[in-house]
């Protein structure tokens, strides 16, 4: 009991000078994950290579819990281990759901081309998680792509929402996909070269919230 309790304490404060003490918990505990959510927590260099050293060593649940604590962090030194997760078949769906996102929250150019060249092999029920994550990085590459996902993503309303992350236009249909797709199409082959691009933490001015806004 003793020694259960001290090693909660340790997961629980988390001192950077232990980091390869917990990852060997995180390693050793094949049912929690408090000890993986502890190394993210950290979100040093040494804490997320343990992270990355784990996931490519289990096989199991632990695994998505390990890329979601990397997702969280939104290091952009790790857009190539969550690229990487992207195309493994061997991760379940919510390890490359959350991989998905944490290209979304590191954001950029290099996000939106990774991600939009991962749309052939996704799974139709992770596809709105490509939409979100391309509303997320901030890059005018992601709305030409989300554009050409109308039709393609079951839930269409993830399409709108990224579209309108990335240009605060609310000019939407999600009930009428291929109008959409011509309105969206003929406004951006119109203002895609001077359009003002946002991100997720971005609040729209109040002139800004027409739907023929720019």
């Amino acid at each position: 009991m003793i020694r259960y309790r001290a090693r909660a304490a340790i997961i629980e404060s988390a001192p950077q000078f232990l980091v390869r003490l917990i990852a060997r918990f995180a390693a050793e505990d094949r049912y929690g994950t408090s000890a993986i959510d502890a190394l993210g927590r950290l979100a040093t260099a040494e804490s997320r290579a343990e992270l990355k050293r784990l996931f490519d060593h289990v096989r199991d649940r632990r695994r998505s819990a390990i890329v979601l604590s990397l997702a969280r962090v939104g290091q952009r030194l790790d857009a190539e281990f969550f690229t990487r997760v992207l195309h493994d078949f061997t991760a379940d769906k919510d390890a490359r759901g959350y991989a998905i996102l944490g290209l979304g929250h590191i954001g950029g150019d290099r996000a939106a081309v990774s991600l939009e060249r991962a749309l052939p092999t996704m799974p139709p029920e992770l596809l709105r998680y490509i939409a979100t994550a391309l509303g997320n990085t901030r890059s005018r590459l992601a709305v030409p792509v989300l554009i050409g996902m109308f039709g393609k993503v079951p839930e269409v309303y993830a399409v709108c929402g990224g579209l309108q992350t990335l240009t605060h236009r609310r000019s939407c249909d999600a009930d009428a996909p291929a109008s959409s797709t011509r309105e969206w199409r003929r406004w951006w082959s119109e203002n895609g070269r001077t359009a003002r691009i946002y991100g997720p933490d971005n609040c729209p001015d109040a002139h800004r919230v027409s739907g023929d806004s720019q």
